[in-house]
C-alpha cells in the first residue's frame, strides 16, 4: 500500500533538539486551543518531549504536534520511544496522522541510529482514538506497519514498531 499523498502547504518540522521560544509558544498555543493535554500535565512538561510540529503555510497555522519520550515495555523488557500526537479533527481524514507516525518513526529511527549505543529499539503508539481503534483494526497497519500487541488497562490499542537493525537486550 503506498502511503498518502501530503498537501504542499503542509510541513513536518523537526523540533527534536532544536526547540525556539517560537516553536514551544506554537505547541503550548496547539495544545491550548486543542484542550488535549491530560490533568496535572504541563505544557512546559510536554514541551521537553517535542518531536515534530505539522505546520499549514496556506493557513499559517499549526495543525498537528508529535511528542516523544522514552519507555520501558515491561512485557518485552526493552525501551522504546514512546510516541503521542494530535492533529486537529477537521483535516484528520486527510491521513495527516498516518503521515506524522511515518514521518516521527522515520525521525526517531535517524536519531537513535545516529547515537554511539542506541537507547530504544523502537516506537511504541496507545491509541486513544475509538473511531481509528475500530476503522484501522489491523494486526499490521498498512502504511506505518505498527503490529498490534494488546491493549492497556484502560482499553486503548498498543501497537509497536522496531528500527532496522534493533536487537534484543541493548537497551
Amino acid at each position: 500500500m503506498t502511503n498518502p499523498v501530503v498537501p504542499e502547504s503542509l510541513e513536518f518540522e523537526l523540533v527534536w533538539d532544536r526547540q525556539t521560544d517560537e516553536i514551544r509558544e506554537a505547541a503550548i498555543s496547539y495544545w491550548a486551543q486543542q484542550n488535549i493535554l491530560p490533568a496535572g500535565t504541563t505544557p512546559e512538561e510536554r514541551c521537553n518531549e517535542l518531536l515534530m510540529l505539522v505546520r499549514d503555510h496556506q493557513q499559517q497555522r499549526v495543525i498537528g504536534v508529535a511528542t516523544a519520550t522514552l519507555y520501558r515495555l515491561p512485557e518485552i523488557g526493552e525501551v522504546f520511544y514512546r510516541y503521542r500526537n494530535h492533529v486537529i479533527p477537521d483535516i484528520r481524514f486527510q491521513l495527516i496522522g498516518t503521515q506524522l507516525v511515518i514521518a516521527g518513526f522515520e525521525q526517531l529511527e535517524a536519531i537513535n541510529g545516529a547515537l554511539g549505543t542506541p537507547e530504544a529499539v523502537g516506537m511504541y503508539l496507545e491509541i486513544e482514538n475509538l473511531a481509528l481503534m475500530r476503522a484501522r483494526n489491523y494486526g499490521i497497519w498498512p502504511n506505518s506497519r505498527f503490529s498490534y500487541i494488546g491493549r492497556t488497562s484502560a482499553g486503548w490499542d498498543r501497537r509497536i514498531r522496531y528500527f532496522a537493525g534493533a536487537r534484543q537486550g541493548t537497551t
